[in-house]
């Protein structure tokens, strides 16, 4: 994990899931696909996206997969004594992962940018005023230029891409497109 920059610590509510996060994300918003609506209990997520090298997890955690917007799997992860929501992405596995805002120990840290999958919000699900709106599918509609990561902090993944250009998809937030769910 890079050991500079700005430090995010979080967890559930428990205490049992825990994380801490080095630097800036990469990307900041809320999302209002209808997933995250279904798993927050809520009108959106907010989320905070991390490359893998910038982030360590302690703590069990229970994992819930489906189909991403992108086709590939979108894994939650809850912790499995409270069963507070965390994180998205897969451990070991994900190039990035998307820590959810609510999460954090700090709330101030948070500073969302984006507003994702508006499309798909209710009327009741405000957006805030002065994000970048983006009512498609994430992976279609944002590239982010990461300033705040160089080559050397941000390892390129199996794409060759490094934190110079770095595109959250879908599989990144846990989001689908088009939800199965009514």
């Amino acid at each position: 994990m890079a050991e500079q920059g700005k430090r995010y610590t979080g967890g559930c509510l428990c205490g049992a899931l825990r994380y801490e996060a080095q630097g800036e994300p990469t990307l900041a918003g809320y999302c209002y696909c209808a997933d995250c609506r279904k798993a927050s209990g809520s009108g959106f997520v907010p989320f905070m996206n991390f490359p893998n090298s910038a982030v360590r997890f302690g703590g069990e955690t229970l994992t819930f997969t489906s189909k991403a917007a992108s086709g590939g799997d979108a894994v939650r992860n809850s912790c499995p004594v409270c069963g507070g929501l965390v994180f998205g992405g897969e451990i070991g596995k994900s190039r990035s992962f998307t820590i959810y805002a609510g999460s954090l120990d700090d709330p101030s840290l948070f500073h969302p940018t984006v507003a994702i999958f508006t499309r798909d919000r209710p009327a009741w699900a405000v957006v805030p005023a002065g994000l970048q709106i983006f009512d498609k599918p994430i992976e279609a509609a944002i590239v982010v230029r990461s300033r705040r990561f160089d080559e050397k902090n941000v390892p390129a993944d199996d794409t060759g891409r490094t934190g110079r250009e770095h595109e959250l998809t879908a599989a990144d937030c846990g989001c689908r497109e088009e939800s199965a769910a009514p």
